[in-house]
């Protein structure tokens, strides 16, 4: 549809497009242009992101298989009509806001210029799945909710478009945690009910469980590590897990391997004439710069000047 069409309620008798956003031609259905990029390549668990960069257009009427999200940029606003199931938007749109998608809920959009923005897909089971792993309850519904402005959603979606940058390296433990996180806050703030997540004690993990999942991490910094992994070494649910693991540590669990990986690379530059490129691969970086980004982080200097200071 061009985007001087008619504009219908998705309530209209017009037909509604089913969009698998698994499926990485299916936007074609509603939308002129393939994503800029997407992670799916990249084998995230439970979320895409695709960045959108779109010409003035009215999609038809449709309805996405996943809970989307779709942020816009800070940087720029734009005019949007917007119908989403019984809720209805004409007016600007930017400056960070977010809708906020249900899987399978009828909507159409219409925009008359160029516009950009990042869309997030969560798979319903995955969503259902960390509901009830966190608080034993069956279902959730997730609310439609349009040009909200969420801070923290914003920041996630940033820092998920900053990893999908690093294209040689996927740290999935650090996307684990964010979509993690993610999962957590949209049940807190956008579902039918406020859910009460199962009391996790103000010990976290138990001295035995915290000591297998830290001896875990430690002998394997070499390897990609996944939460679902770590998870599964202490018999419990990632979701559980990672509140467990930071009220025990302080930090969440990429944030734990991180340091004990430089720690790892800071020992191997002072004690051996091993080359750099190698400790990187040893420690679990895919190269000599993703080590030194956070070497230089967490010591302020490179590994070839940490080297120097012991020659």
């Amino acid at each position: 549809m061009n985007p001087n069409e008619d504009f219908r309620s998705p309530e209209s008798d017009s037909p509604i497009y089913s969009i698998n956003c698994g499926d990485p031609d299916a936007v074609l259905q509603i939308c002129p242009e393939r994503p800029h990029c997407s992670s799916q390549a990249a084998g995230w668990d439970g979320l895409i992101l695709k960045e959108h960069h779109q010409p003035a257009h009215t999609t038809p009427v449709h309805k996405f298989t996943h809970h989307v999200l779709i942020l816009s940029p800070l940087d720029n606003v734009f005019e949007v009509e917007y119908q989403l199931g019984e809720l209805s938007f004409q007016g600007p749109y930017g400056h960070g806001e977010l809708m906020i998608i249900p899987a399978h809920t009828p909507q159409q959009c219409q925009w008359h210029q160029a516009v950009s923005f990042l869309s997030l897909s969560l798979e319903p089971q995955f969503f259902e799945t960390a509901a009830y792993d966190l608080t034993q309850v069956n279902r959730f519904e997730l609310l439609p909710n349009i040009a909200v402005q969420d801070r923290l959603i914003y920041d996630i979606g940033t820092a998920l478009r900053q990893e999908l940058n690093t294209l040689e390296f996927t740290d999935h433990l650090y996307i684990d945690s964010l979509v993690t996180a993610l999962s957590i806050h949209l049940m807190k703030r956008y579902c039918t009910q406020v859910p009460r997540l199962k009391d996790s004690s103000d010990q976290g993990l138990p001295p035995a469980l915290l000591n297998r999942a830290l001896e875990y991490i430690n002998d394997h910094l070499d390897q990609n590590l996944k939460l679902v992994d770590l998870a599964q070494e202490v018999g419990m649910s990632r979701y559980y897990f990672s509140r467990l693991f930071k009220k025990s540590m302080g930090v969440a669990p990429h944030q734990y391997a991180i340091k004990q990986r430089i720690k790892k690379a800071k020992g191997l530059l002072r004690q051996t004439n091993t080359p750099i490129a190698m400790i990187a691969r040893q420690c679990g970086f895919t190269n000599p710069s993703h080590l030194s980004k956070y070497f230089r982080q967490l010591t302020g200097v490179t590994p070839k000047a940490f080297r120097d200071q012991y020659r």
